[in-house]
């Protein structure tokens, strides 16, 4: 039996436009896995339908889904990052469990879709060790030609510099 809980006013079916609103993903399981909700958010972001998944075992849909480790042992993980290896997403995720009179009923996730910050993070770092790289090959360069100028006549250690940054970012 479902108890009702007075909401000033508030309806169960602006509950959930309120929780279909929400621009984060939100999925409900009860303690046996089972999903019970998604939100609009879900479907785009795990880009699968509600029909999909609804009544569904999370434990078959995503078998090492970390929701499965809040229900085994009711610890509530807050913003960790997990990938959805079924779509190939990296996520940003707060899982709660949802219990009543120290009973787990269930637990809640509200994530986010980090796929592209992380792919971008990674770009990034390549960048600043590509960088760094040229740096030091740059800084550790002696003021000798490399033998590929040999040919050009010049002894300006501006110009030389230049002609050493040249040689070390041509095969970049």
């Amino acid at each position: 039996m479902v108890e009702r809980i007075d909401l000033n006013g508030v309806t169960q079916q602006m509950m959930l436009e309120a929780m279909n609103a929400v621009w984060d993903g939100l999925v409900i399981v009860d303690s046996s896995s089972r999903i019970i909700y998604v939100n609009d958010a879900y479907t785009r972001i795990i880009q699968v339908s509600r029909e999909k998944v609804l009544n569904k075992l999370m434990s078959d849909i995503e078998p090492g889904a970390e929701m499965l480790d809040v229900l085994r042992d009711g610890r509530p993980r807050i913003n960790s990052i997990v990938t959805v290896r079924t779509v190939g997403k990296e996520l940003m995720v707060n899982i709660t469990p949802i219990l009543k009179d120290g009973h787990l009923m269930g637990a809640i996730s509200v994530f986010k879709d980090i796929t592209e910050v992380s792919l971008i993070t990674q770009e990034l770092e390549r960048t600043q060790q590509l960088s760094a790289s040229l740096f030091h090959s740059i800084s550790s360069a002696s003021l000798e030609l490399p033998p590929e100028f040999s040919g050009i006549i010049g002894k300006n250690e501006h110009f030389i510099h230049c002609l050493q940054l040249a040689k070390t970012v041509a095969p970049t």
